[in-house]
């Protein structure tokens, strides 16, 4: 099947359902950066294997959003797809399309984090708080929802909305009852 008839079979879909844009990305639960091929939803629909990008196909178009690293590596991907290309540092492009519902479209504020897949494996691994990435679900269900702590898990920089290669990572809002769950 090819990228042009993947892309018709979602309107199709969409079609049927009602659906007047569909939000395509490659993601895990983990919000991994690179992925196993059964989470690459975006790849699959649109051909570009890159690591960082959001298709949005409507009834009338379809588009990429990706960051400069991959402009060229998208551009030939992305011939004759009938997807178009955006590349985020372009006057005007707005990187992150939050949802459309009833013909009007919402945007929301990124903040992505490069390493944030990585952080189960960290907490298992190197700060012992896990015996096995597994437990860390039911970890998180059994937090207090009184407790406001969080981690900013910039091990490797922040990504958006710009690029910070010194950002350092940061636990914020410990206080004396913050505990393991």
């Amino acid at each position: 099947m090819t990228v042009k008839e993947r892309i018709a079979a979602l309107r199709a879909g969409m079609k049927e359902n009602g659906v007047d844009a569909c939000v395509v990305f490659d993601s895990d639960e983990h919000m991994s950066e690179y992925l196993p091929a059964h989470y690459r939803e975006r790849s699959w629909i649109s051909g570009f294997t890159g690591s960082a990008g959001t298709v949005v196909v409507t009834a009338g178009a379809a588009g990429l959003w990706t960051d400069g690293r991959y402009y060229l590596q998208a551009g030939q991907q992305l011939s004759g797809s009938g997807i178009t290309l955006y590349r985020a540092s372009d006057a005007g492009v707005v990187t992150s399309l939050g949802w459309s519902m009833g013909g009007k479209v919402n945007y929301v504020l990124e903040g992505n984090i490069n390493y944030t897949g990585s952080v189960i494996k960290w907490l298992v691994d190197d700060v012992k708080l896990l015996t096995a990435s597994k437990e860390s679900g039911a970890l998180a269900m059994a937090a207090n929802p009184e407790d406001t702590t969080y981690l900013v898990p910039a091990f490797s920089g922040l990504g958006a909305p710009y690029w910070d290669s010194g950002a350092k990572a940061a636990i914020v809002g410990m206080t004396r009852s913050t505990g393991k769950a």
